[in-house]
């Protein structure tokens, strides 16, 4: 009986955590007519490989077929699929969650945009590292373009500001002892946000001294850009501190 063979293992936590049992349990599946037994089944096998046996990718396939069963309740669907994305994110693989909401998109839709915040988020972070480290660049070349033209310490004058590092300290200890006073939040952010502010500061001073341009749209494109890049500082701090912060945001 397909019943009894799955209570077998269930209620037993020897078998439910031996690999050879949960495996012939999941052979013994093809076996097993249609119904709510064979779905709660590869349920339960699913789970043992990920949380007993240590092997997440091995409980992609039988959450897979729950899934894809037309004659599992849309309750087990539903357990399968929240179990599939969270699968899929403990491995790293947000494409593979999105693309198992998209295919069913009526069965669990807040979970659904709850992954399609998470896949813009993850964009949003490669985009604020990229802009980043091009910024970087930009204001590493314009330094050593500016130290050949005129003495070194000079360049240093002009780059490192009293007022810019104050104000950077200001941010990053004021904020910190903000959420100190009103709170148990994460400190975290606001210093990470005034050691960025410092370093897009440098960037934009280096940039300044180190262009020959001096256009008027080349200003307002440096200074758009190095805006930017304070935005994506604050989000980066947000998003390695505490995502959660993020959301009120609505990313």
């Amino acid at each position: 009986m397909p019943l009894a063979r799955l209570e077998e293992i269930r209620r037993d936590p020897q078998k439910a955590a031996d690999r050879a049992a949960v495996l012939a349990l999941a052979g013994d599946l093809r076996s097993f007519p249609p119904g709510r037994v064979r779905s709660e089944a590869r349920l339960f096998v699913a789970d043992a490989l990920r949380h007993r046996l240590g092997d997440p990718r091995g409980a992609v396939a039988p959450l897979e077929e729950v899934l894809a069963d037309p004659q599992a309740d849309r309750l087990l669907k539903g357990l399968a699929l929240a179990s599939l994305v969270a699968l899929h994110r403990q491995l790293g693989d947000l494409s593979a969650a999105r693309a198992v909401v998209d295919r069913y998109p009526d069965l669990a839709p807040n979970q659904r945009l709850e992954v399609l915040r998470l896949v813009r988020r993850e964009r949003l972070k490669w985009g604020a590292f990229g802009l980043l480290g091009g910024l970087v660049a930009i204001g590493l070349g314009s330094f050593l373009r500016a130290a050949r033209s005129m003495p070194l310490r000079e360049v240093k004058r002009e780059v490192v500001r009293p007022l810019a590092v104050a104000f950077a300290l200001y941010v990053g200890a004021a904020g910190a002892i903000f959420v100190r006073l009103y709170g148990e939040g994460d400190v975290r952010p606001f210093l990470w946000l005034g050691v960025g502010i410092l370093g897009i500061d440098f960037i934009a001073r280096a940039w300044r001294i180190g262009s020959s341009d001096a256009r008027p749209a080349i200003r307002i494109l440096r200074a758009a850009a190095c805006a930017v890049g304070v935005l994506a500082v604050a989000f980066l701090a947000l998003e390695r501190a505490d995502a959660g912060y993020l959301e009120s945001f609505g990313l």
